[in-house]
């Protein structure tokens, strides 16, 4: 199947199964970046999203073909149809005629998730899937959702640059999934490219919106249930003398519509008719009168999270556990321990729970945010923001604001994890925490997570780690494994997986670099040419961290600082 986008015409028209689109009349109407924004989108939900959804259905389906499937499988989706849906799938006094041309996105999506055998994403059919999520179903999901928001903005038909750039790199990245996977052919990803750039004049963008505002008729499936035309509430509602006479698929089709009405399949209420929760969840961002610089800020975090929390190294532990316990009751946490102990994935691993939940919680929904330094902080940090800000790795200057700030940091997030709540994510290297305040401090000192202490990792954890970052272990002669993960190395047990896996001649040495690993690591810097090992002296002396300034040769700034 292709896709036919014709750049060059400005007349549209489609056809869903609750109503013919025709082009819209020119009229004044005002072009706009924001209108343009919006028409683009408009577009894809017209064009792109439907063909993307008929060629699931088609490869999806059995070799027996759509009408026998609909035949076969009557009793499992009949009652999910509305009327309209039913006049085309199931015409009176005969079969299927049409193609799947005659479908609107509500009935494919309808189809696809009951006739496809596609297993459902982690969330489950009818819910926003996890943004980490990129399977079939779930790319599928997304697709439905931004179809509904493209009617949710149709009274307003404008997108700001920053709301469009956000919906169309959805889009575009599960239809690029969808193909990239061999779910869909053609050449899908390169039509919407085009899209995003063609030149659309006002006519052209006045018929693409005007063609999303008459959805209300496939969205709206409850006004169209309520305002059928005379004939079909006739032969819905039923004349009593045919009620002995009809059989009874059409006793329960257009009889029993009155208890369809009330018992539409959740999914279709959620995503089709009660959309008033997607509505008021489509940007929270939004809802939330964000700062177009802390969004930013936001979306940064998060995409940084979401990528550090799926590496297949990454596992759960006790620890991990005991800190989300430790939010729930005091929405704060600083994980204490030494360098390479997993301070740092701990902390995104609980913004990651913080943003979706697990089993054990509904979904918290707090906007993650990562600060390197105090500088934002009093800008950001304000009470009941439904934050959960996050600082990794605190110097002995960040330590030293926080003390000052024990205070408001106390009225600001401690207290028990709610729906409004902000959360506070420290984490700190040993040496830093006792030279600095923060050792004296009873707010961090009652809600530590000690990783060298009684919340190190277990041996159970060590063996699931170590086999994860090196999964040919398991194959070591002697017991190795065994004798590895007994060892409490010096630095962290996860950083010594991660060098063993990363450097070659660490793994000629085996056992022995788990049980001196500083050793082993001088040794290695030792081979660096002078001018390597130069460099990272340098960064050594300036805490890891290398300024604009530091890099011109006339600027002996950082020079003095470092004699001082």
């Amino acid at each position: 199947m292709f896709l036919k986008l014709d750049m060059k015409v400005s007349p549209v028209s489609a056809s869903t199964s609750s109503c013919v689109y025709k082009p819209a009349i020119t009229a004044k109407y005002p072009s706009t970046k924001e209108t343009t924004n919006y028409a683009r989108i408009c577009r894809v939900v017209v064009d792109v999203i439907p063909d993307v959804f008929r060629q699931l259905l088609f490869s999806w389906l059995p070799v027996s073909g759509l009408t026998s499937v609909l035949i076969n499988q009557r009793d499992q989706i009949f009652n999910l149809l509305n009327n309209q849906q039913k006049k085309i799938i199931y015409p009176r006094g005969g079969m299927f005629q049409g193609t799947t041309k005659d479908f609107d996105i509500s009935l494919l999506y309808i189809l696809l998730r009951n006739l496809g055998n596609i297993q459902p994403h982690r969330k489950g059919w009818g819910q926003v899937p996890d943004k980490a999520d990129r399977s079939l179903s779930a790319n599928i999901e997304r697709l439905r959702i931004q179809r509904n928001d493209a009617y949710g903005h149709a009274k307003s038909a404008s997108l700001s640059d920053v709301d469009f750039q956000a919906r169309w790199t959805d889009i575009r990245q599960s239809i690029e999934d969808l193909q990239n996977g061999g779910h869909i052919k053609g050449e899908v990803v390169a039509a919407m490219n085009n899209i995003e750039t063609m030149r659309m004049d006002p006519s052209t963008e006045s018929n693409f919106i005007a063609l999303v505002k008459e959805m209300e008729g496939e969205i709206g499936d409850i006004k169209d249930q309520m305002t059928t035309d005379r004939d079909n509430v006739r032969g819905e509602i039923g004349d009593i003398k045919d009620l002995m006479t009809i059989d009874r698929d059409t006793v329960r089709g257009e009889i029993g519509d009155i208890k369809d009405l009330m018992t539409i399949d959740r999914d279709t209420v959620r995503g089709e008719i009660g959309d008033i929760k997607d509505q008021m969840t489509i940007d929270r961002d939004t809802v939330r009168g964000r700062d177009p610089k802390l969004k930013a800020l936001i979306e940064t975090t998060r995409l940084t999270t979401i990528d550090q929390t799926s590496k297949p190294e990454v596992i759960s532990t006790q620890a991990l556990e005991d800190a989300k316990e430790m939010i729930r009751k005091n929405s704060i946490v600083l994980i204490k321990g030494a360098s390479g102990d997993g301070k740092t994935l701990m902390g995104y691993q609980l913004l990651k729970w913080l943003m979706d939940g697990d089993n054990k919680d509904t979904r918290p929904s707090k906007d993650p945010v990562q600060l390197h330094s105090m500088a934002k902080w009093d800008k950001i940090v304000k009470p009941n923001t439904q934050l959960a800000v996050y600082i990794d790795d605190i110097s002995w200057e960040i330590a030293e604001e926080l003390k000052k700030r024990e205070v408001s940091i106390q009225s600001t997030f401690c207290g028990k994890l709610n729906n409004r709540s902000n959360c506070l994510i420290l984490n700190v290297r040993e040496e830093i925490f006792k030279s600095t305040q923060l050792s004296s401090c009873e707010l961090f000192k009652q809600n530590i997570i000690d990783l060298r202490g009684k919340n190190c990792i277990t041996i159970t954890e060590k063996q699931l780690m170590l086999e994860r970052y090196v999964p040919e272990i398991i194959t070591f002669p002697g017991g190795k494994e065994s004798e590895i993960i007994k060892l409490a190395p010096d630095i962290g047990f996860p950083q010594c997986c991660r060098l063993y896996r990363d450097v070659p001649s660490l793994q000629k040495e085996g056992v022995n670099f788990f049980k001196q690993p500083f050793h082993f690591m001088e040794t290695t810097l030792k081979k660096l040419p002078k001018e390597h090992f130069s460099a990272l002296l340098f960064l050594f002396l300036n805490e890891g961290s290398v300024k604009k300034g530091d890099l011109d040769p006339k600027n002996n700034e950082s020079v003095r600082q470092g004699k001082a």
